[in-house]
């Protein structure tokens, strides 16, 4: 593991043991959008070490970072599209599964762009699945 990596992971899980508020959602957020600059092998890696953070921000109503959530799932379904590495892609499949049903109920909010990013991403997972 890369050292951003190590930061990454250790400072994004620190903040999943606060409450979201105005100061950790947006310190959430920074961290997922550091996260892009990874290689797609550290970056599969942060997915599967902050998951549940991921499930939690994904739900948020700040819609910001709910969509940088959805964001960094649309590239991880993209690097599982070309992913040679069986072991690699089984920790992805058994992650995908446990954001599925947050996806899901994502998709009956209220909030318009919310429910249309998590329809996108729902539409991209079974495109690569199927």
């Amino acid at each position: 593991m890369t050292h951003l990596l190590n930061s990454l992971i250790s400072q994004t899980n620190v903040l999943f043991s606060k409450k979201e508020d105005e100061v950790t959602w947006q310190k959430i957020n920074i961290s997922f959008e550091q996260s892009k600059t990874l290689t797609e092998s550290d970056f599969l890696q942060f997915l599967i070490q902050t998951k549940d953070i991921i499930v939690r921000s994904m739900a948020s109503e700040r819609s910001k970072l709910s969509g940088t959530t959805l964001s960094l799932l649309n590239n991880a379904i993209i690097i599982i599209s070309k992913e040679k590495n069986n072991e690699i892609v089984t920790k992805i499949f058994s992650f995908l599964d446990l954001i599925l049903p947050t996806l899901i109920k994502l998709t009956g909010k209220s909030n318009k762009v919310i429910c249309t990013r998590a329809e996108c991403t729902l539409i991209e997972m079974g495109k690569v699945l199927s």
